[in-house]
């Protein structure tokens, strides 16, 4: 048979790479017409040749994967379970971003005393470096809180597992914290116990500083001003709702007709007030200032409200005490002129 276009394509290849001339050994030559010859005598025989190798060599194929799913294999080395304890702390009062302006309630965190985190999502470090966002971002099933408070669980590492709350945490609460059957644990991870109880920050309030004000501008206008702690966000008008001023004796010591006090926010922490009394009277003989607040003080996170009160009280000076010597010395001092002179320096109180 022959092919037209064979001859072209030959001095197509020859004028594009030259003429290549070569010419089989003797035994290539002999072992290519004893094949060729065999193949035309004999064509039943050399299928069947073919076959019974291409059998042989799927059978073999096929016993060798036999023989390796079958084969004898060591043992597996036993899993030596861990008992483990799981604990947490209560609940601090919620913490304050003052570049968001917003409060942070806490996290809770179930500590184990081992790892118990699964491997795909214990949170090693070289796995926490590599898929950071996918494993901070994996939630966690098979925790319960009660009573329910939304949030999300998470692996910190392999040996806690945190409570993010989407929503502050009410004062004084009671929490029960369960691990379900279903939470997935590391294989050798068994718990001596599956729930515990944590309780979050009740309520506190306190006066913790009071002072003398004298305005410099005003000297006449002299008041008593209180500093005012709290624990947990409140309204101006539940605060205004608890909060007294009065004094020990009965003695009237602020102006008829003013309101006996006001509220001024501290704009850097929401839980932060001052409170300024009105303009203060000298009263005829001395007396105590005092600032209260009262329990039943509710937050705006709800909860248990505050249990006890918060009292801090401070001297009012009558015009007799208001201003005293309390220590008076004499020194010798150089003027500018290097000349000695001498100064009476004395130290007043009130």
């Amino acid at each position: 048979m022959k092919f037209p276009l064979l001859p072209p394509l030959k001095r197509l290849a020859g004028g594009i790479l030259g003429q290549f001339h070569w010419s089989p050994p003797p035994w290539l030559r002999w072992i290519s017409r004893t094949t060729w010859t065999a193949c035309r005598r004999h064509p039943k025989l050399i299928l069947l040749t073919f076959l019974i190798a291409a059998g042989g060599g799927w059978g073999g194929t096929q016993w060798w994967r036999w023989r390796e799913a079958h084969r004898a294999r060591p043992d597996p080395k036993p899993v030596v379970f861990r008992e483990l304890a799981i604990s947490a702390n209560n609940l601090p009062a919620p913490g304050y971003d003052r570049e968001k302006k917003q409060f942070l309630p806490s996290a809770l965190s179930i500590r184990f005393s081992g790892p118990a985190a699964p491997l795909v999502k214990a949170g090693v470090r070289e796995e926490k470096e590599k898929n950071r966002g996918k494993l901070e971002n994996a939630k966690v099933d098979g925790v319960s809180l009660d009573p329910p408070h939304p949030g999300q669980w998470q692996w910190e590492n392999e040996n806690t597992l945190t409570f993010r709350p989407s929503s502050p945490w009410p004062p004084g609460r009671s929490y029960k914290a369960t691990l379900e059957a279903s939470l997935a644990l590391a294989p050798e991870a068994r718990l001596r116990q599956r729930s515990l109880t944590v309780t979050t920050a009740p309520v506190t309030a306190m006066v913790e500083s009071m002072e003398f004000y004298i305005d410099p501008t005003d000297p006449a206008n002299q008041q008593v001003v209180g500093s005012l702690r709290l624990s947990h966000p409140f309204s101006q008008e539940e605060l205004e709702k608890h909060l007294t001023l009065g004094s020990i004796g009965g003695t009237p010591l602020f102006t008829i007709g003013e309101a006996p006090w006001t509220l001024v926010p501290d704009l850097t922490e929401p839980r932060h007030w001052w409170a300024r009394s009105a303009r203060v009277v000298v009263p005829p003989k001395e007396d105590f200032a005092v600032f209260t607040i009262t329990p039943g003080l509710r937050s705006t996170d709800g909860g248990e409200p505050l249990a006890q009160e918060s009292v801090r009280k401070m001297v009012v000076r009558d015009k007799f005490s208001g201003l005293s010597i309390a220590k008076a010395e004499g020194s010798v001092v150089n003027d500018s002129e290097g000349e000695p002179s001498q100064h009476l320096m004395m130290s007043t109180a009130g």
